[in-house]
């Protein structure tokens, strides 16, 4: 989180100047990563880029996502089965 943060606080800078493509482009590769401890951060990125976009249901599928994330099957190609 200390090396993501600088990276983070830019995205939010770039928000305030109208440009919502930064967080939206890092929240998405965030969420791709799926890493829980980011989750906060990904909600936070997706939220302010999809409300700015005028895209609220994108909003709702990114939360219903990341709360059930872990709930669900592991369905990594990359993972041998034992």
């Amino acid at each position: 989180m200390e090396k993501l943060q600088p990276v983070a606080t830019a995205a939010s800078i770039a928000m305030d100047e109208c440009d919502f493509g930064t967080s939206l482009e890092l929240g998405i590769d965030l969420f791709c990563s799926g890493h829980s401890q980011l989750h906060s951060l990904i909600t936070s990125l997706l939220v302010q880029a999809y409300s700015m976009l005028h895209r609220p249901q994108y909003i709702a599928i990114a939360k219903a996502h990341l709360e059930r994330r872990e709930k669900s099957i592991h369905l990594s190609i990359f993972e041998l089965d034992k």
